[in-house]
């Protein structure tokens, strides 16, 4: 069956479900569908172009501008219009795009966004996406290079660079013999930045219970500074995380990809777990993506293309929320912040996207 027939044939499955006299469904269905052949128009050209010319700035090209907003102004219409029109079920309502040409020449040429869609691991934001997304990964061919950049300038990809950017210059801060405990750490970019850049000698714990995360570090053979164990953090306890440290207390403990993912009745106990491995005066940085709100740039039509198109969910969570974290210790053993993805503290910040928790211990 041609791709426009499966196209069609999902519309009239999707009507059929749809209570009757509610929305005038076909009105929709073809608004949509003019949305994404106009784009098509414009993302067709581009691609032959781009594979007429050698090689390409992507940084300077005017064709990556084109795509870019391309592809950002068809998801704002499509968006728009399931609000005006309240429809209730995205996922069931967008799954007819998957056989739109629009797909092919966006979300499936888009290298990294690909990789999320596929989930080789078994979910969207594994270590090598994670990877490709702070190293800026670029495939060899021309317009997935272009396509590829519109989804690593996603101010989600942004941040998680920025993210690494802070952790690495807040290790670059830290004294001579100091310990760093780094739970869930992936790929450890921060760190391996550390090690390739400073001699100053400050000992790593690195813990994970991804395989290929493992395998990978191993691979890195990082000096004798680092320590690579295996752990589950849905298993940790004090005692038990206190037993991989074989009893070492830390100057630095941070979890930078784990909270998005977990529910929240587990976030207490660990990082009550993590705190308790800390030194007097030293500090535990978690962080977790915020809520959407006005100050927030990671905006609704970026939020629908991780969760509708991609099938990539996060948890999301407040201020508030993330305050709860804390909830098993003792108030007069710390002091907290929450900062920015800058490590800036005012909540008005454009780049208000990500809340660290920095908690300091006092006794």
């Amino acid at each position: 069956m041609e791709k426009q027939e499966l196209l069609v044939s999902a519309w009239t499955d999707l009507e059929k479900k749809q209570p009757e006299n509610t929305i005038d469904f076909s009105a929709i269905s073809l608004e949509i569908t003019e949305i994404l052949n106009t784009a098509c128009l414009t993302l067709s050209w581009i691609k032959q172009e781009s594979l007429r010319k050698s090689d390409i700035d992507i940084v300077t090209d005017p064709m990556w501008v084109e795509i870019a907003n391309t592809i950002r102004d068809t998801i704002k219409r499509i968006i728009a219009l399931l609000e005006i029109n309240k429809i209730e079920n995205p996922s069931a309502f967008i799954a007819p795009l998957l056989w739109h040409e629009f797909y092919d020449l966006s979300i499936w040429s888009a290298d990294s966004a690909r990789h999320a869609l596929e989930k080789p691991y078994w979910y969207a934001w594994d270590m090598h996406l994670m990877k490709k997304s702070c190293e800026k990964h670029n495939p060899w061919d021309n317009y997935e290079r272009l396509t590829n950049l519109w989804f690593l300038d996603f101010p989600t990809a942004e941040s998680i660079r920025q993210r690494a950017k802070s952790l690495y210059e807040t290790l670059k801060r830290l004294p001579e013999w100091s310990k760093v405990l780094n739970l869930a750490c992936w790929p450890a970019l921060e760190v391996q930045w550390f090690l390739q850049n400073f001699d100053k000698k400050v000992d790593f714990t690195l813990l994970d219970n991804d395989p290929q995360t493992l395998n990978y570090l191993h691979q890195q053979e990082l000096d004798d500074r680092v320590t690579i164990k295996e752990a589950n953090a849905f298993k940790l306890s004090t005692q038990r995380l206190a037993n991989l440290l074989d009893g070492a207390k830390m100057d630095l403990a941070y979890t930078s990809w784990l909270f998005d993912y977990i529910p929240a009745k587990f976030a207490p106990r660990i990082t009550q777990a993590m705190f308790e491995q800390l030194k007097v005066w030293w500090k535990l940085i978690i962080w977790n993506y915020l809520k959407l709100s006005d100050t927030n740039p990671h905006p609704q039509r970026q939020k629908f293309v991780m969760e509708e198109i991609l099938d990539w969910k996060l948890i999301y969570r407040s201020p508030d929320e993330i305050r709860w974290f804390l909830s098993k210790l003792d108030p007069e053993t710390y002091k907290y912040h929450i900062s920015t993805e800058f490590f800036a503290t005012n909540p008005n910040t454009p780049t208000w996207s990500i809340g660290f928790l920095i908690v300091e211990k006092l006794r």
